[in-house]
């Protein structure tokens, strides 16, 4: 059994760019990808996956409101919410990780 994963950034690069790592594992699987917090949301409903990594500033719903939806609908889910900035290119800074 593979460990599932939902990523969700609304900057397709990135986005690209932690699917194509996280898919070099073995046994890692995302089994979905969304571009926005609404989505991401539906898409944990749908797809249950057991870790979602989430951009916080993302359009829709931002990342922190997505969370509190997801949270009240599957309370054993690992959270990481990541952040992007622009200084040189994009660097991923994961903030905090919960369940």
């Amino acid at each position: 059994m593979s460990l599932r994963i939902l990523v969700a950034d609304d900057h397709e690069v990135v986005r690209q760019g932690i699917c194509s790592i996280l898919n070099s594992h073995l046994g890692w699987e995302v089994c979905g990808e969304a571009v926005d917090g609404r989505q991401a949301v539906q898409m944990v409903k749908d797809l249950k996956p057991q870790i979602v990594i989430l951009d916080i500033d993302i359009p829709m719903l931002n990342g922190l409101d997505a969370t509190r939806q997801i949270l009240n609908e599957r309370r054993r889910i690992w959270w990481l919410p990541c952040r992007h900035s622009n200084a040189m290119g994009h660097t991923l800074r994961p903030e905090c990780a919960t369940f």
